[in-house]
């Protein structure tokens, strides 16, 4: 006999946080693909295809960069999300990019861990400004859940955890972008996350010898990027970017946003999410401060909150993001200097 994964849960703090994680027990199609509130700051993350912010913006060929994510602070056991990545183009008539990053994702009781290889090669058509070309993102995917919290109003077992599952993942990316020395710069992209679309299944017994059932579909995704780099003056630069994901019987979810960058200082930036959320950013480019001549530091910082009518129960959501970037044979121009 089977026992539904979304059984009755019970001695939960407040009826929020049993609705929530009964959600992410359910399903976890919400968070499946993480949000970014700094999804400019994360190409490479979102498709494998793209090129990085680094290069498009700074012409800097490598990259390293750790993110935290965490959402819904005013709920116990809400998501938490941690990158960390690193990139490299070589360029040559075309461009050549690849790297590596590691995720962690917690909802709840249950918790991802992934390490993905990511190889992309934009071609360049007659020695222009534009390439276009595609990319693979390879890995593997440790998947766990922790029952320790989780109480069955029937009797099924919740004590200890449920093990981890590890699962090989595959994302496909496709890219174009126009990039000029100088002048308006632009960038789009598409891609399939988790393409394999694998199917978690755990099974145990509960005290009546009856089989329990958790079934767990990693969902496959379709998603569009894209953005603008408008040079403003000699002093920095204007973004407007979007980024949209679908998913199989889950609605469309579109993030907008625009942010200004000041010379090679700071930036601040706000948008709007079809989840009804709105997002505030803002950081600093550490260059002179350091005495760098070859790279910078970035120093991020989001923000979101909901506008739904029972966002008050469930919190705002901070994000942190750092990132080194360099190339030992270029020097950085300074401030007062514009991009690229």
């Amino acid at each position: 006999m089977r026992s539904s994964a979304n059984h009755g849960l019970v001695h939960l703090r407040n009826f929020f946080a049993l609705a929530f994680l009964l959600l992410a027990a359910a399903s976890l199609s919400a968070q499946q693909l993480p949000p970014l509130t700094q999804y400019t700051e994360q190409l490479s993350i979102i498709n494998p295809a793209s090129l990085s912010t680094e290069f498009m913006t700074y012409n800097l060929k490598q990259s390293a960069a750790v993110s935290y994510r965490h959402q819904l602070t005013g709920i116990e056991d809400a998501p938490r999300t941690g990158y960390a990545r690193y990139d490299r183009i070589i360029e040559s008539n075309s461009l050549m990019a690849f790297g590596a990053q590691l995720t962690y994702d917690r909802v709840g009781p249950t918790s991802q861990t992934a390490f993905h290889a990511r190889y992309a090669y934009l071609i360049n058509p007659g020695g222009s400004y534009f390439y276009v070309g595609g990319g693979l993102k390879l890995g593997l995917v440790q998947f766990s859940i922790a029952a320790n919290d989780l109480e069955f109003a029937d009797g099924d077992p919740a004590a200890g955890d449920f093990g981890g599952k590890i699962l090989l993942d595959a994302h496909f990316g496709f890219s174009v972008a126009y990039l000029p020395k100088r002048g308006l710069k632009w960038y789009a992209g598409a891609s399939v996350p988790q393409a394999l679309g694998n199917t978690i299944e755990y099974e145990r017994e509960n005290e009546k010898g009856e089989a329990v059932i958790l079934n767990f579909k990693r969902l496959r995704y379709a998603t569009l990027h894209g953005g603008l780099l408008i040079p403003v003056g000699e002093k920095g630069y204007l973004e407007p970017t979007f980024w949209l994901r679908q998913a199989k019987d889950l609605p469309i979810t579109v993030d907008f946003n625009l942010r200004q960058q000041y010379a090679n200082k700071l930036w601040v930036g706000a948008g709007y999410s079809t989840a009804r959320i709105l997002h505030f950013e803002g950081g600093l480019i550490l260059q002179e401060q350091l005495r760098m001549q070859t790279g910078a530091i970035r120093i991020g910082y989001g923000f979101d909150y909901s506008t739904a009518a029972i966002s008050p129960f469930f919190g705002t959501t901070h994000e942190l993001n750092i990132t080194y970037m360099w190339d030992k044979n270029r020097r950085l121009k300074r401030s007062k200097d514009s991009p690229r």
